[in-house]
């Protein structure tokens, strides 16, 4: 875990002042898709002022949801950094475990804890897997003025994305007493093209660097014309529920969770029933054709299906 991403980050930047150093205001961000911050003051402080790093990282981080997105769409994110720590953030709430197997992906295969328990009631029997990839980069440093004082604290974030993405990120931090120093950086940030943030959070960040957040929607919309055919309608609805079944195809095949063969089963039992129900309306050839294609394919995942139920209730049995 990154120290800018710590519940206990304000404190260990309190830890680390000298004793003669001034206590920290609000934090100030920047941002920007061109410029790297931290080279920019390196080069451009005023005369009188440098630029001290501290200390950087660079880790690869990986976005973990399960297909429906539900972690996000609760508030959430899953976020796995290096090959072994989770966290979890939610609200105000952060949730860490380390010495994660590389290849976990349900709640009862962490460490019993807060996070398992958060996750239990996220994602219930769901898997979480990779969803998104970036690598990040973070440079702390202090800037000092000709007394050898630190005027400002700063952390600059750099995030690659999967595609051609970068985003710079800077945050600021004067110290009481130091409030026109920061005020003589703004004009030479925004000269250079930086633009103000709200936050450094990265659920405000990822989405800008083009991670793709959907929710598969468990009924479709078939938006019924009253002039239409009914037989051109009822298979037109039924096509819509073997789309969405086949959204479930490749987590079936790939085993990813047990709810893909439950919800690719739902869909099927769906259209046995719309065909069932509205039969008069279809030619009687095309009706039987359709009921025994459906009712095959349904049959493939009778004892998948029954083996995953056993799995579910193991514990139980």
């Amino acid at each position: 875990m990154l120290p800018w991403q710590s519940n206990n980050y304000i404190q260990c930047i309190y830890s680390t002042c000298k004793p003669d150093s001034r206590i920290l205001l609000s934090m100030h961000y920047w941002q920007s898709e061109q410029i790297n911050p931290v080279e920019l003051l390196t080069a451009e402080l005023p005369a009188g002022y440098r630029l001290d790093v501290e200390g950087s990282t660079a880790e690869q981080l990986t976005v973990l949801d399960d297909f429906d997105w539900s972690i996000w769409h609760s508030g959430g994110l899953l976020i796995r950094y290096g090959e072994r720590d989770l966290q979890l953030s939610r609200g105000d709430d952060l949730f860490v475990a380390s010495s994660v197997a590389p290849g976990c992906r349900f709640w009862w295969e962490l460490p019993d804890g807060p996070l398992a328990t958060a996750l239990r009631g996220m994602i219930a029997v769901r898997a979480f897997v990779p969803k998104y990839a970036c690598h990040i980069e973070t440079v702390s440093a202090v800037i000092r003025n000709e007394d050898e004082k630190i005027v400002l604290r700063l952390q600059g974030l750099t995030l690659q994305g999967e595609q051609p993405l970068v985003l710079h990120l800077l945050e600021l931090e004067p110290l009481r007493g130091y409030e026109s120093e920061y005020e003589a950086l703004v004009p030479l940030l925004a000269a250079a093209g930086m633009q103000a943030a709200d936050s450094s959070g990265l659920r405000r960040l990822l989405p800008q660097l083009g991670m793709n957040i959907h929710r598969v929607e468990g009924k479709p919309v078939f938006g019924l014309d009253p002039l239409e055919p009914a037989e051109a309608a009822v298979l037109r609805m039924t096509g819509a529920l073997l789309d969405l079944a086949g959204q479930h195809e490749q987590g079936l095949l790939d085993d990813i969770d047990t709810e893909f063969v439950h919800q690719y089963r739902v869909c099927i039992r769906k259209a046995r029933s719309l065909l069932s129900l509205f039969k008069k309306c279809l030619a009687p050839e095309r009706y039987g054709r359709l009921k025994v294609a459906l009712k095959e394919i349904g049959a493939a995942t009778n004892m998948l299906r029954d083996l995953d139920v056993f799995l579910l209730e193991h514990d139980y049995y």
